[in-house]
């Protein structure tokens, strides 16, 4: 009789560990895990485009297709809201999204974090985050970092043209001893030139 009881209570012990564990059952719950990815090879973003995005979500303890909403935020780097957008999904354990967000044209270069917080129907909440580094595009610096091999040509086709133009001066007032009295009276004494 002792062998009976001691069956029945391991039988019952082993179906109730799986009914528990196999149900997903973690205190009436859903827990979540969630991740978001920006592309990778993108150093910076401008100001006026759309930063693009995955979000990985798993639904680590309940089987069931569930509704969840996903709020999408950029964040300056004080953890200010700068723009936000929401949208409802349907996940049932292991899903991906692409989200996208527009960056305004006002913002100034910095680092940026984009964040994305998922809400249950069981206000359980969970977030991730990704940093983001964006350029405005009305920056001087971000000017110059663009188009620096544009400036760099214009700053020697400058120098050329001057040279050109200076060379029939600089001989013109050497041959007339011009260039020798001009630097003896701003020096204000006599000097001893060497003539070229």
């Amino acid at each position: 009789m002792f062998k009976l009881k001691l069956i029945f209570l391991a039988i019952s012990w082993i179906m109730l560990s799986n009914l528990f564990l196999n149900q997903g059952f973690v205190s009436g719950q859903e827990n979540y895990n969630l991740e978001v990815e920006v592309p990778s090879g993108i150093d910076s973003y401008l100001t006026g485009d759309k930063v693009w995005f995955t979000t990985k979500i798993s639904n680590l303890a309940n089987k069931a297709r569930v509704d969840i909403v996903l709020k999408y935020s950029l964040l300056d780097s004080k953890g200010n809201k700068i723009s936000e957008r929401s949208e409802t999904v349907a996940i049932e354990t292991l899903v991906s999204f692409v989200g996208s967000l527009e960056i305004p044209q006002d913002l100034d270069s910095g680092d940026y974090l984009i964040r994305v917080e998922l809400l249950s129907d069981s206000k359980e909440s969970s977030f991730g985050e990704a940093s983001i580094k964006i350029n405005s595009r009305n920056d001087l610096q971000f000017f110059i970092q663009e188009n620096y091999w544009w400036l760099f040509l214009i700053l020697i086709l400058i120098l050329i043209f001057l040279f050109f133009k200076m060379i029939p001066l600089i001989s013109k007032a050497h041959s007339k001893g011009i260039l020798k009295n001009k630097i003896k009276e701003l020096l204000g004494q006599k000097l001893k030139i060497i003539n070229l």
